[in-house]
């Protein structure tokens, strides 16, 4: 008798389990359904994990170019144009948003197994400042020698195949966040104009945007944060930075690598206040006479020149292609890959 409701018991609890899913499978796919219907696709959340993953693969190749730099490095250079310009390579994308590259640049340095090319998309402030904790990339570097290892990756390649097929788990679509922007706004959230992927690149869609205020926001926040920064600013200051740069392109350099220091576009407003913050002939062209690095200019390279960034600092993915392309064969005119 009692091993009879035991396992009546039973039955019922695997029933109301088996009952449940099914209720939320339905959910979820009829919220993944409606994402979609309304412009929404997948995106990779980039992350520590993610970044290890591709840093885990330099050394492997006898050919590499490893991509260094923030987000203009992640949304301005076409991955799929690049691979199809050099198939021969093996490119690494250790660019980080926010941030500037010199940690990573020290990191490869250090590694003996590294004899490839080096693409670092760096500013005036990055070679004076990227080494401030605000804006060092030295976390990502800390994260893959000391906590990185096999059952992380594991774990963060799991994540990325569930991240690049259902719309439902990316974080911008948080229905705290999606309710907030349906009372404060009366409308559902716009599809993200940012889409990030494996490889840790990223595109930009300036059409999804409020463009008008987005740059009014950006230009607010880069005047204030280069206010900040303007009592430290001076030419002592970048020659004693690129300088100690100059140590690492050295190193790369002793073991056959190569290593190019590239301004990519900024436009209108964005190269203004670039120009009465960092003017170039003060704070750019004097980095040639120190170090043995190719240097590069947007500014010099024609073709790069005239694109326009909509929000005065990033390239539209309609135009990233031209970008990469005319970077790709500049480098190659000055053989600095």
């Amino acid at each position: 008798m009692h091993s009879s409701i035991s396992n009546s018991e039973t039955c019922n609890w695997w029933k109301s389990w088996l009952l449940a899913l099914i209720i939320a499978s339905l959910l979820l796919g009829s919220l993944e359904i409606c994402w979609r219907q309304n412009g929404y696709r997948p995106a990779v959340v980039d992350d520590q994990r993610l970044w290890s993953i591709e840093r885990s693969k330099v050394g492997r190749s006898q050919r590499e170019i490893v991509l260094l730099g923030s987000s203009r490095m992640q949304t301005d250079m076409s991955m799929a144009t690049l691979r199809n310009l050099a198939p021969e390579f093996s490119i690494i994308n250790l660019s980080a948003d926010g941030s500037c590259a010199n940690a990573s640049l020290h990191d490869l340095a250090a590694d003996k197994s590294f004899r490839g090319t080096a693409i670092v998309e760096i500013t005036s402030e990055c070679l004076m400042f990227g080494d401030d904790k605000d804006l060092s990339q030295q976390f990502y570097v800390d994260y893959f020698h000391n906590a990185y290892n096999l059952n992380t990756g594991l774990n963060r390649r799991i994540a990325t195949f569930i991240q690049k097929s259902f719309v439902v788990v990316d974080p911008y679509l948080n229905l705290i966040k999606v309710a907030g922007n349906l009372v404060v706004r009366r409308m559902w959230r716009t599809p993200n104009y940012l889409n990030t992927y494996e490889d840790r690149s990223r595109t930009a869609d300036y059409t999804k945007l409020d463009i008008a205020h987005h740059k009014s926001v950006r230009l607010n926040k880069i005047n204030a944060h280069y206010g900040q920064l303007s009592t430290r600013i001076s030419n002592k200051l970048l020659l004693e930075q690129v300088r100690a740069l100059e140590e690492d392109v050295s190193e790369i350099q002793k073991r056959g690598g190569r290593v190019s220091f590239v301004r990519f576009p900024v436009s209108n407003e964005h190269w203004l206040i670039d120009e009465q913050y960092f003017p170039r002939k003060t704070y750019w062209d004097p980095i040639t006479r120190i170090t043995h690095a190719g240097v590069v200019h947007f500014k010099d390279i024609g073709g790069i020149d005239s694109l326009q960034c909509p929000d005065t600092s990033h390239l539209d993915v309609k135009d990233t292609a031209i970008f990469t392309t005319q970077l790709f064969r500049e480098l190659l005119r000055r053989k600095l890959i």
